[in-house]
């Protein structure tokens, strides 16, 4: 039996029937304690490659599973978690996590991965505050709230002060660090890392949560990666920073979501988190959440409160074309192709360039195009990058704002600007 890490795992047809014949039932009882690897806790012994796993609810004690891949080897032939279970996924801070970014001196810590050959979460899988605790991790800063997929922030809204958040971090593509924790105690904690490499179907219509915890100046979220043929359900999937409502709260964390058909009808939230202070959406990779909305430059795109993210585009090789709304909600494009016919801002923030990684200058996409008009109204942002745009019309109500980028790497010749000393450009 092999596994591709990158992607869904890969199961021989045969392999997967031998491993379910010699497979039994291993239900999770918690007669014992809280821990995954207590034989005690389970009927039906350990769960091992081949199993159908299952914990329901109403246990003496739910489980908790430590950080690292289960099972060893191979795959369990299911994984269920009933309706009003939950189960606890630890995270480990001290792995390096070098598929990740991590390095010895600043590892990106694991949680925890479940191989299975089908998967169904009707209850919770929670790592909500499981990832470093409190003034730890690579997107830590002294008084500020923890960034990962997003920053987090110190006084005033984002960008909108001298203070420089700590770098996001981490995989986009293949998300599997912990969230960093925010500042001043180790309660302060960011969220912790899921994966669920299911071969065949994955149904969320419980809860997969890796938020940050919810303190003053949090922490951020943490990491969901799910791989599966079919994805279905429609649950809630959520890694966000924690919210503050006294002090910095954290960047949403990073989510990803791979698979080849999709009747998934449910919430995917990395939203940054709010209270007096609002901290950086994180970022969702989720390569055919908007296929079939593409070509037309007369459909509608509506991105509404509850999708709060920076979404990445897979390829240029295929253009996105519609009108866009954003209504109550934060939006950024970053990779791929946009033609935008006519942007529309109601309470949004629309933007795509990296200001995310602290290089508010570099547009993050391979074609960017507003062809039409921008509209923003009540208090909306849009960020626009070092480029020329023709339009018909540009409404900014009064308490909406458009901000410009430069980007100081053009060489702008009609200003006298040469290779050797560029003069720089902004937008026109």
């Amino acid at each position: 039996m092999t596994r591709k890490i990158a992607g869904c795992i890969l199961l021989g047809v045969a392999v997967l029937a031998a491993v379910r014949g010699v497979g039994g039932e291993c239900t999770w009882n918690g007669s014992v304690s809280t821990e995954w690897t207590t034989a005690g806790n389970w009927t039906g012994g350990l769960p091992e490659t081949g199993d159908d796993v299952v914990v329901p609810s109403g246990t003496s004690f739910a489980p908790a599973i430590p950080a690292g891949t289960n099972p060893v080897s191979g795959a369990y032939a299911s994984f269920t978690v009933a309706k009003g279970a939950t189960v606890t996924c630890r995270g480990d801070p001290a792995a390096v996590n070098e598929p990740s970014g991590g390095t010895v001196a600043k590892p990106h810590g694991i949680g925890v991965t479940i191989f299975a050959a089908n998967a169904a979460i009707a209850g919770t899988l929670s790592a909500v505050g499981q990832g470093f605790p409190g003034d730890k991790g690579p997107g830590f800063i002294s008084g500020g709230g923890g960034a990962h997929g997003g920053k987090g922030t110190f006084g005033p809204p984002l960008y909108q002060i001298p203070f420089h958040p700590a770098a996001s971090y981490g995989s986009v593509s293949e998300p599997t660090a912990l969230g960093s924790g925010g500042s001043g105690g180790s309660t302060r904690s960011g969220g912790g890392a899921i994966r669920l490499a299911v071969e065949e179907t994955l149904t969320v219509n419980g809860t997969i949560d890796a938020t940050a915890a919810q303190v003053a100046r949090s922490g951020s979220g943490g990491s969901i990666w799910l791989s599966a043929t079919t994805f279905a359900g429609t649950g809630t999937i959520r890694a966000d920073g924690g919210n503050s409502a006294h002090g910095s709260s954290g960047g949403g964390g990073r989510v990803a979501i791979v698979y080849n058909h999709s009747t998934f009808s449910g919430l995917v939230s990395v939203a940054g988190g709010s209270g007096t202070l609002l901290g950086q959406p994180g970022s969702l990779w989720e390569p055919k959440r908007f296929e079939g909305m593409q070509g037309s430059p007369g459909s509608f795109l509506t991105v509404l409160a509850t999708n709060n993210f920076q979404y990445f585009f897979p390829s240029a090789a295929t253009t996105n074309f519609w009108n866009l709304t954003v209504s109550n909600a934060w939006f950024e494009a970053h990779g791929g192709a946009m033609r935008i016919g006519d942007l529309r801002l109601h309470n949004g923030h629309f933007g795509f360039d990296r200001a995310c990684d602290s290089l508010p200058w570099v547009q993050a996409m391979d074609v960017l195009e507003i062809a039409n008009s921008i509209r923003l109204v009540g208090a909306s942002v849009a960020y626009l990058s070092a480029q020329t745009y023709a339009l018909t019309s540009l409404w900014i109500d009064a308490n909406s704002v458009v901000k410009l980028r430069g980007d100081p790497s053009a060489v702008n010749a009609d200003s006298g600007g040469t290779g050797a000393s560029p003069h720089g450009a902004g937008a026109t």
